[in-house]
């Protein structure tokens, strides 16, 4: 019988900082831990070659790359606002506060009420008024 005995701390001839004090590829522990040490979630990893490690560096750089992107996409939806002004002829959307206060100026009775999205503006148009959705601008 013969057995295959696989080793498991195989030397590492390359460390991949994906969070750190500064990221990258290194070549030595001696340079890599200070880099990670007591830094808070740091993230890293060791590899037997450089085409395995710089594989990792890229596929993480693309995944944050993404992440980024979606968190832009993210903040955009939030800091849009949509104001539905009730007053004048009849309640109506707007995206800007300037065109909301210039459909009620002149009425007294007249108000707004501001959404970070649309579909809840129109949601509030149809509940309270039964209105369909009148997008102004």
């Amino acid at each position: 019988m013969f057995f295959t005995i696989k080793k498991r701390n195989m030397k590492k001839n390359f460390y991949v900082v994906f969070k750190g004090r500064e990221t990258g590829i290194f070549k030595t522990w001696e340079e890599t831990e200070p880099l990670v040490h007591r830094y808070p979630c740091s993230s890293y990893k060791g590899y037997a070659n450089r085409q395995d490690a710089e594989k990792a560096f890229n596929a993480d750089q693309v995944k944050r790359k993404r992440k980024t992107k979606a968190k832009a996409k993210k903040q955009v939806l939030w800091t849009d606002k949509f104001y539905v002004a009730v007053g004048g002829n009849s309640p109506a959307i707007y995206s800007t506060l300037e065109a909301a206060e210039s459909h009620m100026k002149g009425d007294l009775n007249s108000c707004c009420e501001v959404f970070c999205l649309y579909e809840k503006a129109v949601e509030f148009l149809e509940k309270v008024f039964g209105l369909n959705d009148q997008f102004c601008g």
